[in-house]
């Protein structure tokens, strides 16, 4: 293993330690996917994908461009990750699909069977497509879950390696559909 994919477990097993967790399954929450130093993609033009959905139809990110698309990586097993996609489909549902995509990305086969039965369970709005680690390394994802906001010209505007809070999507969202201004918040 190499020295830097050590220092990242061990930081992410440090953070659990300080805020007292003690099983061994929360060092999981973040899982280190690349080996050497990644680099950001804000301000580039978002990674060609294509990729299959749970029906087997694939999929391709140009097909979304002209809309704020939210992608959001993660593997299955992970803490939280699994317990983001309610959270961003909730996102989905109050925007629609007229000016929003929101996809997730089942970065292995335990979450590509998650998805499959939250969308049994509970029906999803957001698309939930099938990812690899190749797709991860494609796009420069440090750990999962990660994700991409990517405006609407196809130009990733926001990268987050780690659990994100589904605010914080909301406020890039918001800020991309009102053309890059600063959103108000309340009290503000």
């Amino acid at each position: 293993m190499s020295r830097a994919l050590r220092g990242a477990m061990w930081v992410c097993i440090g953070v659990f330690s300080v805020i007292g967790s003690s099983t061994q399954a929360d060092a999981q929450l973040c899982c280190p996917i690349k080996k050497s130093q990644t680099t950001t993609l804000e301000g580039t033009a978002a990674p060609a994908l294509a990729l299959t959905d749970l029906q087997g139809k694939e999929v391709s990110l140009a097909d979304l461009k002209g809309k704020v698309v939210v992608l959001n990586f993660w593997k299955g097993g992970l803490l939280g990750a699994e317990g983001q996609i309610p959270q961003l489909n909730k996102l989905q549902a109050r925007y629609g699909t007229e000016k929003v995509r929101v996809v997730g990305v089942a970065m292995d086969e335990r979450a590509k069977t998650a998805a499959g039965n939250l969308m049994k369970e509970k029906g999803l709005d957001c698309e939930v497509l099938l990812g690899d680690k190749q797709v991860g390394e494609q796009c420069s994802l440090a750990s999962l879950p990660a994700t991409l906001i990517i405006d609407q010209e196809g130009v990733v505007a926001k990268q987050y390696d780690g659990r994100i809070a589904v605010e914080q999507v909301e406020e890039q969202v918001k800020a991309l559909l009102l053309g890059g201004k600063e959103v108000e918040t309340p009290g503000s």
